[in-house]
């Protein structure tokens, strides 16, 4: 991921923004750990789980975190939490 980190940074920054004008996204922050600068960590709130089913299945994240995203990822935690 290491040769790849400016493009993934670059693609989950038009990841954020294009998120956050979905109509069920509270917030969407993209963090790179200071300890280990390949760490990414998104923070993503949804007002539902059907809004997550939609920001899914949002042609935006099939192009960018499924195309653009995941293929350089060594490893990827989904920590999901609903508070309604």
């Amino acid at each position: 991921m290491e040769e790849h980190l400016e493009e993934v940074l670059r693609q989950a920054s038009i990841l954020r923004d294009l998120s956050l004008k979905e109509e069920g996204n509270i917030n969407y922050q993209v963090y790179q750990s200071e300890e280990n600068f390949k760490k990414l960590i998104l923070i993503e709130e949804y007002i539902s789980e059907d809004a997550i089913r939609q920001h899914i299945e949002s042609e935006h994240y099939k192009e960018i975190a499924v195309k653009n995203i995941h293929p350089y990822l060594l490893e990827r935690k989904n920590d999901l939490q609903i508070k309604f």
